[in-house]
């Protein structure tokens, strides 16, 4: 079972992922959380900032994400945080409406040193950012069967599912790591991206089938 996260930190992060900051709350179980509904939701970035949260992490941990909509994972700036302890989330959407945003579940089980990123019905049209740290050893990202998105995957290794309906896949070997591109069910560019990078671990990705959509989420 995940734990109870830390209380808030008294300290807020300079800058937010996406616009202005907002109100700062704690969640249930309480990583530092910063939620927004922009009075004007075009100011800044086109897409408002809508909520973020801060974890404090192991720097040696696993990212495990199941997501229907834009998700991009980055390696966590060492220069703003040298003890590589932290995992920042922010969602942001388009309007103050996003739907199944309170279903998001953003926890981190520190015996397993494992961050999830968990939901089945946020909008699709959302989008999640992730800043991780680099020495994270593995990201897991789960997608719905159905996903029509645009894939970047990188890592020292990037493992597909063999049963998601993969297009135009190409793969990029540079020194020690991988990058891996494709389609999603015949998505385009233009439409969900899903962009991970793990410079210093393995990306895996899985397609959700609709039988494991019906379960409990874990």
């Amino acid at each position: 079972m995940f734990g109870r996260l830390p209380p808030c930190a008294s300290r807020v992060r300079a800058g937010a992922l996406f616009g202005a900051l907002g109100t700062r709350t704690c969640g249930s179980g309480g990583a530092e959380r910063r939620g927004s509904v922009p009075a004007n939701p075009g100011a800044g970035l086109a897409r408002g900032d809508l909520r973020e949260w801060t974890l404090r992490v192991s720097p040696f941990g696993r990212l495990r994400a199941r997501l229907p909509c834009h998700l991009s994972v980055r390696p966590l700036d060492p220069l703003a945080h040298p003890d590589g302890d932290r995992v920042l989330v922010a969602v942001s959407g388009v309007g103050s409406g996003t739907r199944g945003l309170d279903s998001l579940q953003v926890k981190y089980d520190a015996a397993l040193q494992e961050m999830a990123i968990l939901s089945d019905d946020i909008d699709p049209e959302a989008s999640v950012e992730v800043n991780a740290p680099v020495k994270f050893g593995s990201i897991a990202v789960k997608a719905p069967s159905s996903l029509r998105a645009h894939l970047k995957l990188s890592g020292k290794e990037v493992v597909v599912d063999t049963e998601a309906h993969v297009q135009e896949m190409a793969k990029d070997r540079k020194g020690d790591g991988m990058t891996v591109t494709g389609l999603m069910n015949q998505g385009s560019k233009c439409e969900r991206w899903i962009n991970a990078i793990a410079p210093k671990g393995t990306v895996r990705f899985q397609h959700q089938s609709w039988f494991q959509s019906l379960k409990l989420p874990n």
